[in-house]
């Protein structure tokens, strides 16, 4: 989490989930996985992690978009550079 930042979130430390607050498009979601991945780069022990799910949403399925329409995950992961494995979406540090 940054300090005073209006987008907040938090990443598992396995790295497969992420719970965020704050977002409300598209653009917010690439923002804020752009700038996760990019801190998450220097600390990370598991370069082989998968995102499978942010706000308990399966990124698995096309379907992943917030509950009020309002963020298309399926559309802000790739978007932020992730890339699609049949198991989820690897970090952008270790594509």
């Amino acid at each position: 989490m940054l300090d005073g930042a209006a987008l907040r979130a938090f990443v598992e430390p396995s790295g497969s989930s992420v719970a965020t607050w704050g977002v409300a498009s598209d653009d917010d979601a690439t923002a804020l996985l752009r700038d996760l991945a990019a801190a998450r780069e220097p600390m990370t022990t598991r370069p082989r992690a998968l995102l499978t799910a942010i706000d308990g949403i399966s990124l698995l399925d096309g379907a992943a978009i917030s509950a009020d329409g309002s963020v298309r995950w399926n559309v802000a992961v790739p978007a932020a550079g992730f890339t699609p494995t049949p198991r989820g979406w690897r970090w952008p540090s270790h594509a």
